[in-house]
């Protein structure tokens, strides 16, 4: 897996809006696309369309990336999120 020099967590997890973080915990519990769209009243397009945004924000190409990263992340934090 290629890190792509890896990035400052802390800064680049702050980017996540209120919804994206939400979509992301979901992502965290190994919910489907669309487990997380009835879990948050939404259509699975715009589960999608988050999971681009997170990924493109965190700089990960997939959600197990987006796994390690929010692990990194919270590792480094001290804690859980």
């Amino acid at each position: 897996m290629s890190h792509r020099g890896w990035r400052k967590p802390a800064d680049e997890r702050s980017d996540l809006t209120p919804r994206e973080d939400e979509v992301l915990r979901c992502l965290l519990t190994g919910a489907s696309n669309a487990r997380i769209a009835r879990a948050l009243s939404v259509e699975p397009r715009t589960v999608r369309n988050h999971l681009a945004h997170i990924y493109r924000k965190l700089r990960v190409r997939n959600r197990v990336e987006a796994v390690v990263f929010d692990w990194q992340f919270c590792s480094q934090q001290g804690g859980g999120n």
